[in-house]
């Protein structure tokens, strides 16, 4: 065995182990908890004992789909199982681009129909015991097909111009295709509400109502210029309940899961749409795409680098640098360098979400958001009381505890 593989099967089992160290860790120490002094009020031993079986069922699940995944792709990697493909797709097509996309697409064919057992699983299991699944078979089924449609387009258009950039240029490819990609970024956060979230839910004008006027009374009050406010069928597939802001310009607009407006009074619905407006305000959206486009650029030069030196394609089993070899480099390797900047990510995000509370209690729904903060935790069987660890890894929000004591 190369030393490079080494490397790749010490990263990847490093990766699996601490992965399943911080999820077993985070859950022994919710089933040890007791019920926050915030929530004793809201929330029942039975509900409280719920929660608690709902995050151990995730859990186990998640175990076992790591742990496939995770065997498969090691021994994958030790029967160089990259190299016996390369040589399987080269005897089919002769032409490098059908190669590229024929080798990609046997790779994203293979792990998506691996991977639709466990789906089907969380869906029709896990959730329907808990009751938070309402999505039906046919509707499951469309869902599969829309994405595979959508990724066929969206993921076969970034994957050209990958493979067009990756064969024309050498040492300034790395910038070209983090101006193309960020580009493309920029244009999804437009078209996305108008043409992509339509495919898989349907958007209703919010009807005319007390509840439509203080909504619009709220966004004129913050100064904020709406294309319309809108629910959506989220109940068509779950009963958690949420709300957020879709959209640039002429295409912003404020999106209420129809759950929310069942379940919610409409001074929660407020407080929670301040909430959102507060990530508007407060420009936390362009301060994160700023440095997501920093933290991409720096991935994507050290990526190009890498992906070019033919020791680590030959150490994988390639017969030579290709630009599918090369992206079969960079996915072996982005884990342990994105985790450079996903912490700070996640940080800077939690710290967004108590700014954004900070201005729903400047806008007097301080109150109205604690409790539907409450009611949200309860009614999605939250944990409650996350370990350190998980938070500081993984946590985009604030647990809600803590929020509720900045709140106060």
């Amino acid at each position: 065995m190369n030393n490079f593989l080494i490397v790749v099967c010490l990263i990847a089992i490093f990766s699996y182990l601490a992965r399943c160290v911080v999820e077993w860790v985070n859950l022994r120490h919710w089933l040890a908890s007791s019920v926050p002094l915030a929530f004793q009020d809201a929330i029942q031993e039975a509900e409280f004992k719920k929660a608690k079986a709902y995050s151990r069922d995730q859990f186990f699940l998640f175990f076992a789909e790591k742990t496939f995944f995770f065997i498969l792709s090691i021994s994958f990697l030790l029967i160089y199982g990259f190299g016996w493909l390369e040589y399987f797709i080269q005897t089919i097509f002769e032409n490098p681009l059908w190669q590229f996309y024929g080798y990609l697409g046997i790779l994203f064919f293979v792990t998506s129909i691996l991977g639709l057992p466990f789906s089907i699983y969380s869906t029709f299991v896990v959730e329907e015991k808990y009751g938070f699944n309402r999505t039906t078979a046919k509707t499951f089924l469309l869902d599969i097909i829309k994405g595979v449609i959508l990724s066929i387009f969206l993921g076969g258009l970034i994957l050209y111009a990958y493979f067009w950039i990756f064969n024309q240029f050498a040492e300034w490819a790395f910038l070209i295709f983090w101006t193309f990609y960020f580009s493309l970024q920029l244009l999804l956060l437009y078209i996305a509400p108008v043409l992509i979230m339509p495919l898989f839910f349907k958007f209703s004008p919010l009807e005319d109502g007390e509840l439509k006027r203080k909504i619009a009374e709220l966004a004129n009050r913050c100064g904020v210029d709406l294309a319309g406010i809108y629910t959506m069928d989220g109940s068509k597939r779950s009963s958690k309940a949420n709300a957020f802001f879709t959209g640039f310009g002429k295409t912003k607009k404020i999106v209420l899961f129809d759950t929310l407006v069942e379940k919610f009074s409409e001074e929660e619905v407020l407080a929670v749409l301040s909430h959102e407006i507060g990530h508007y305000k407060r420009k936390h959206i362009i301060k994160t795409l700023f440095l997501s486009s920093i933290s991409s650029l720096v991935i994507f030069y050290l990526a190009f680098w890498v992906m070019r030196e033919p020791l680590f394609s030959a150490s994988l089993g390639f017969q030579s640098v290709s630009a599918y070899s090369a992206l079969i480099v960079l996915v072996l390797l982005l884990p342990s360098v994105s985790a450079l900047f996903s912490i700070p990510s996640s940080l800077l995000s939690r710290k967004h979400e108590y700014e954004a509370d900070s201005y729903a209690v400047e806008h007097g729904f301080g109150k109205n958001l604690g409790e539907a903060l409450v009611k949200l935790s309860v009614d999605s069987l939250s944990n409650l009381n996350p370990h350190p660890w998980k938070v500081f890894l993984d946590y985009s929000h604030p647990p809600v505890v803590y929020r509720l004591e900045k709140i106060k």
